[in-house]
Parts: structure tokens; sequence; C-alpha cells
């Protein structure tokens, strides 16, 4: 449960938000398309879960969606230093780190299934709490301030109820109905809703690679969905 809270609660937000400071929303959402491929090998590394032949090329299509996004679609990116650091940014690659530790916390949600979820979500929430209230004073004492603003004190509470609280009730119980592998399917779908509300908010604008970033995603979904025949028997 220490080890779920931490990796589901702590890192995996604190991550999360710090790549938002260097990266736009879009890439962030289209990134967590590589999710399902991350909870797919782990599961088989961990618990030597079966792959099939389909799921296995559909999350590749999936990761290329993904790292498309990553490259800006530049296929010609050189591997020198300077060439990758004015294409990928550093948010990029922390989201990515972001995205491995919440698809490892998907997966060992199988081990606590017996728990309620609403135990499960008060008590991780609380460890995960614990543990990130000394980097929380630190930061306080080190900007001198301990009182939110008006504006920053409805965002804290938008984040703890919708994307926090009910985010994670949502995800736990549909890992606990229909496992981390479909579960981790719907990630994908949140590029349909991102652009959208990041054009609206945030004035951001959707580029070609943003465009086939999707549609790679959109086929991975489908080809993971109608997949049945495993790769290996046992």
């Amino acid at each position: 449960m220490v080890f779920l809270s931490l990796l589901g609660v702590s890192l995996f937000n604190t991550i999360l938000y710090y790549s938002t400071q260097s990266t736009d929303a879009t890439n962030i959402a289209l990134i967590q398309t590589s999710m399902p491929l991350m909870v797919v090998v782990i599961s088989f590394v961990l618990f030597s879960q079966k792959i099939s032949i389909g799921t296995f090329i559909g999350l590749l299509f999936g990761i290329m969606g993904a790292m498309i996004v990553i490259f800006k679609g530049s296929f010609s990116l050189s591997f020198s230093t300077s060439n990758f650091t004015n294409t990928v940014s550093i948010g990029d690659v922390s989201m990515l780190l972001a995205v491995f530790i919440y698809a490892l916390y998907s997966v060992l949600l199988v081990k606590v299934q017996k728990i309620h979820q609403y135990s499960l979500l008060l008590v991780t929430f609380m460890i995960g709490t614990l543990l990130l209230t000394p980097f929380f004073l630190w930061e306080q004492f080190s900007s001198g301030t301990f009182i939110p603003d008006t504006s920053s004190t409805l965002l804290i509470l938008y984040l703890a109820i919708f994307p926090s609280i009910l985010a994670y009730l949502f995800w736990n119980f549909g890992v606990a109905e229909i496992g981390s592998h479909t579960t981790g399917l719907f990630i994908c779908f949140i590029p349909v809703f991102t652009p959208m509300i990041a054009a609206i908010f945030l004035n951001e604008i959707l580029y070609f690679y943003h465009y086939l970033g999707i549609l790679m995603i959109i086929l991975s979904v489908g080809i993971v969905h109608w997949s049945k025949k495993p790769m290996s028997q046992k």
C-alpha cells in the first residue's frame, strides 16, 4: 500500500505537474497514450501475462504515435545532443517517466482487488499526502508564502476533486472490474478531449504531427481491442 501510494499519488502527480511547466497540454495528453504498451510490458515482466500478436502490433502503433508527438514529426533527428535538446523538451521526457510510474501502479492494483475501492482511495491518498508533506513545507519556506490567493485555492480544489479523487476512484474501479490491460487502453482517448480543451482555454494550436499521432493511437486501440490470438501458448 505504501508503494502504491508512492507511485500513484506522490510520484505520478508531482512529475506530471512538473512536466506541464516545459511542454504543452496536447503533448502531455498524447504521450500518455504510451501507457497501454507499458502496462502490457510490465504485466509480462512481473506476472508473465500472455501477449497476443494483435496486442503487440497495436501497442507498437500506439507507442509510435506517442513518439511522433515527442519528436514533433521529425524523422531526420540525429542523435547529437544539440538536435535532441532542440526537438525534445525535458517536459516530454519527464512525462514519459510519469506514464511509466502510473502504468506500474495500474498493474500492481491487481494485487489489492480485495480491498474496497473507497478504502483503497482513502489509504493511498493519506499515505501519498504524508510522503509529499516534507516537500510541500520545503517549497513553502523557500517561497516565503503560506496562504494561496483565491485563484490558486480554486485551482487546488479542482485538482483535488476531479483529476484526483474522482479520477482515481473511477480508474481503480475500472482496473478491478475489467483488468489493467483493457483499462489502460482508455487512456488513449485523452487526446480526443485534450486538444479541444487546450484550444479553448490555452489557445494551443494542433500541428500535422499531432493529427498523425492521434491517427496512430486510434489504430492502436482498434487493433488491440479486436485482437484475440495469443502470441505464445503455455
